[in-house]
C-alpha cells in the first residue's frame, strides 16, 4: 500500500512538472525549427530539418536588437532593485526604531498607497517624467516606482523582529544611528533584503506597460515591450523584410530567462499612441481627454479612413489617416481604387475616391488566398487593367513551402475585386535569396509588359536586388529571363532598396524605388533613370527626393498617377516618434511631383492646406 501511495504521488507530481515543462520544451523546439515546420499543421515535436535561422534572425537584426532589449532590461532591473532597497531599508528603519511624532500616520499613509490602483498613477507619473526629460530614457522605468510602499511594509516588520538588545549594546558601544542601521540591523536582514530584491527585480523585469509608455526608440527599449515589438515585426505588421515567424519570436522568447508575465498582444497597439508629442500639446488638451475619448467612441461606430473635408478646394494630408501601408491608385472611368497591405482582418484592402482624397473602404480585394500561400503577411499589392473587364493584382504572400515572401497574380473583371488566384505555387519565389516581394507591373509605350519586383535579401544577409521580367500578354506568366536593375550602393538606402516602380514621362523612363529601413525615419524615396527596361539605370544623385521632415517621418513605397495633367506621389508615412507603431500606423499621404529639367521635384511631406487634385 505504501509503494502504491508512494508511486501515485509521483505520478501527480511528474503530471504536474509537465504542465510546467512542456509549454517550455515546445517553445525551445519550435525555435529550432524552420519557417515553414513552425507554421506545420498537425505540428510536429521534433524541428526537422534543425534550424538556427531564428536565433540568427533575431541577434543580427539592427530593428528587433534583442541583446540591446535584455541589456537594457538587466540595467534597469539592477537598478531599480537597489533603489528600492536603499529607500525602502531606511524609511523602515525609521519607522521601526525611531521615535517621533506621526510615526504611526506615516505609516498608515504609505500602506495606504498600495490600495492605489497602479494604472491610475500612469497620467500623473508620465508628466513628471516628461516635464524632468526623462522620456525615452532607462530613468524613466527606474526611478518612478523606486519608492516602494512594499518594500517599506515589508522591512519594518523584520526589523520589528530583531530584538532592540543588539541596538542598546551598540548604543553603549557609542554607535550612533547610522552605525546601528549599517552595521547591525542590514546584516541581520540580510534574507529580508535578499527576498525584497528579488521580488523588486522582477516586477521591473516584467513591467511592459509603463516601458510602452515612456520608452520610444527601438535600442532604448527593455524586453517586454521589444518582444511586443518584436512580435508585430515577425507576424502580421508588414514590410520590407519578410520571412519570418513562429520561429523567430520563439528563438526571442528562448533568449530571455524570465517570460513577462504580461502579454505583448494587443495591448501593445492601445499604448503606443501615447507619445510625448500628444502629451505637448498642453494642460488645455489634457483637460479636454475626456471629452476626446467620448468623440473618439462616438466616432468608431462608423469611420472613414479619409481625411475629414472641409474647404472643398483644399485638403490636408494625410489623406487616409488609418494604417495603409505600400498603398498604390489605379483609375477606372471616374473612380480611383487604392490597394494596400493586409490589414483589418483583409488580405488586401481596397478603398475608392472620386477624387484622390476623400477614400472609403470597399472591402477585400483578395477574400481567398491560393493554396500556396499562408494568410496573415499579405503585402504590397498592385493592380493593372489589361483590357476592359480584365484586371490583374500582384501581391506578396507568405509561401507556405518555401517559408518565404513570394510573389502571386489574381484576376478579376472589376478593379475593385473580387480577384482570384488559381495557380498551384508563385508566379515568383527567389527563395535562396530571402524571397521575392513588392511586385509591380508595367505596361510600357509599345504595349509590352514587365513585372518589377525586389528579392528580400535583407531577410537573409544578403543584398536587395530590384529585378525586371517581361510578363506575358495575359499577365499570368513571366517571359524570358529575369534582369538585375540595382541594388543598395547609396549611404541613405542603408541596407535595402524596396518599393520599385516604373514612370514614363516625355518619352524617359523612370524607376522609383524606397530605401533604408521601413520602420524608421531614415526611410526615404528616390529614383533612377533607365534607358530601356530592362536598364541600363542610373540613380539620381539629388537622391532622396522625399524623406522624412517636421510632419511625416519614414516617407515611402510610393506610387504616382496623373490627373488633370497634374503628378501626384501616394505614399506611406508614420507620424514623427511613432514609427512602428501599428496605431494609427503608416497613413497615406499625396503630394504633387512637378518635373525640373526632366528631374522630379516631390513638394513634400506636406502637412498644411494644399489645392486638391
Amino acid at each position: 500500500m505504501t509503494t502504491l501511495r508512494r508511486a501515485g504521488r509521483y505520478t501527480v507530481l511528474v503530471l504536474l512538472a509537465l504542465v510546467f515543462v512542456v509549454p517550455l520544451l515546445w517553445m525551445i523546439l519550435t525555435s529550432l525549427k524552420t519557417y515553414g515546420g513552425a507554421q506545420r499543421i498537425p505540428p510536429d515535436w521534433l524541428p526537422n530539418p534543425f534550424s538556427g535561422y531564428g536565433y540568427e534572425r533575431i541577434l543580427n537584426n539592427a530593428e528587433s536588437p534583442v541583446l540591446r532589449w535584455f541589456l537594457n532590461s538587466m540595467l534597469a532591473a539592477t537598478l531599480h532593485a537597489l533603489l528600492v532597497l536603499a529607500t525602502a531599508s531606511t524609511a523602515a528603519y525609521a519607522l521601526a526604531r525611531l521615535r517621533f511624532r506621526g510615526r504611526g500616520v506615516g505609516f498608515a499613509l504609505i500602506v495606504g498607497t498600495l490600495f492605489v490602483p497602479p494604472t491610475s498613477l500612469i497620467i500623473p507619473n508620465f508628466v513628471i517624467v516628461e516635464r524632468l526629460g526623462w522620456l525615452d530614457t532607462l530613468a524613466a522605468v527606474v526611478v518612478p516606482s523606486a519608492a516602494s510602499a512594499f518594500g517599506v511594509f515589508f522591512l519594518r516588520q523584520f526589523f520589528l523582529s530583531i530584538p532592540g538588545e543588539l541596538e542598546e549594546a551598540a548604543v553603549l558601544d557609542g554607535a550612533n544611528h547610522w552605525q546601528i542601521f549599517v552595521r547591525v540591523l542590514l546584516p541581520l536582514s540580510k534574507p529580508a533584503l535578499a527576498t525584497l530584491a528579488v521580488l523588486s527585480f522582477l516586477t521591473n523585469w516584467n513591467d511592459f506597460l509603463w516601458p510602452v509608455y515612456v520608452l520610444f526608440s527601438p535600442e532604448q527599449l527593455t524586453l517586454p515591450p521589444g518582444l511586443g515589438l518584436l512580435q508585430r515585426v515577425h507576424h502580421g505588421l508588414p514590410g520590407g523584410d519578410g520571412g519570418r515567424g513562429a520561429g523567430q519570436r520563439a528563438g526571442a522568447a528562448a533568449v530571455r530567462p524570465r517570460p513577462a508575465a504580461h502579454h505583448p498582444g494587443r495591448l501593445a497597439q492601445r499604448a503606443e499612441g501615447m507619445t510625448a508629442r500628444s502629451w505637448r500639446r498642453g494642460a488645455a488638451a489634457r483637460a479636454a481627454a475626456p471629452l476626446a475619448a467620448v468623440l473618439l467612441a462616438a466616432g468608431c461606430a462608423g469611420p472613414t479612413p479619409s481625411t475629414p473635408r472641409s474647404d472643398a478646394r483644399m485638403f490636408t494630408n494625410p489623406v487616409v489617416r488609418t494604417n495603409a501601408p505600400d498603398p498604390q491608385a489605379i483609375r477606372v472611368g471616374q473612380t480611383w481604387y487604392l490597394f494596400h497591405t493586409n490589414g483589418g482582418g483583409r488580405n488586401v484592402p481596397v478603398l475608392t475616391s472620386p477624387d484622390l482624397v476623400d477614400w472609403a473602404a470597399a472591402g477585400d480585394a483578395l477574400p481567398e488566398l491560393p493554396g500556396w500561400a499562408d494568410a496573415g503577411k499579405t503585402w504590397a499589392p498592385e493592380a493593372i487593367q489589361l483590357a476592359p473587364g480584365r484586371f490583374v493584382l500582384y501581391y506578396t504572400a507568405a509561401g507556405r513551402e518555401s517559408g518565404r515572401q513570394c510573389v502571386g497574380r489574381a484576376v478579376a473583371s472589376a478593379p475593385e475585386g473580387p480577384y482570384r488566384d488559381d495557380s498551384a505555387s508563385p508566379l515568383v519565389c527567389q527563395a535562396e535569396l530571402g524571397g521575392s516581394i513588392d511586385a509591380s507591373p508595367y505596361r510600357d509605350d509599345d504595349g509590352s509588359l514587365w513585372l518589377l519586383w525586389k528579392n528580400d535579401g535583407n531577410a537573409v544577409g544578403v543584398d536587395t536586388w530590384i529585378w525586371v521580367q517581361r510578363l506575358s500578354t495575359d499577365g499570368l506568366r513571366l517571359v524570358g529571363e529575369p534582369t538585375l536593375l540595382l541594388k543598395q550602393t547609396e549611404p541613405w538606402e542603408g541596407a535595402l532598396v524596396e518599393g520599385p516602380f516604373f514612370h514614363r514621362r516625355d518619352g524617359r523612363l523612370y524607376l522609383f524605388f524606397a530605401a533604408n529601413a521601413y520602420n524608421r525615419k531614415v526611410y526615404a524615396e528616390g529614383y533612377a533613370v533607365c534607358e530601356s527596361p530592362t536598364g541600363p539605370c542610373v540613380k539620381a544623385a539629388e537622391n532622396p527626393i522625399l524623406r522624412s521632415n517636421a510632419v511625416a517621418s519614414g516617407p515611402g513605397h510610393a506610387s504616382m498617377v496623373v490627373k488633370d495633367g497634374r503628378t501626384w506621389l501616394l505614399y506611406h508615412a508614420w507620424p514623427p516618434g511613432q514609427e512602428g507603431t501599428t496605431d494609427p500606423g503608416r497613413q497615406v499621404w499625396l503630394d504633387e511631383v512637378t518635373w525640373v529639367d526632366g528631374r522630379p521635384v516631390v513638394h513634400g511631406p506636406t502637412g498644411t492646406p494644399q489645392p486638391r487634385p
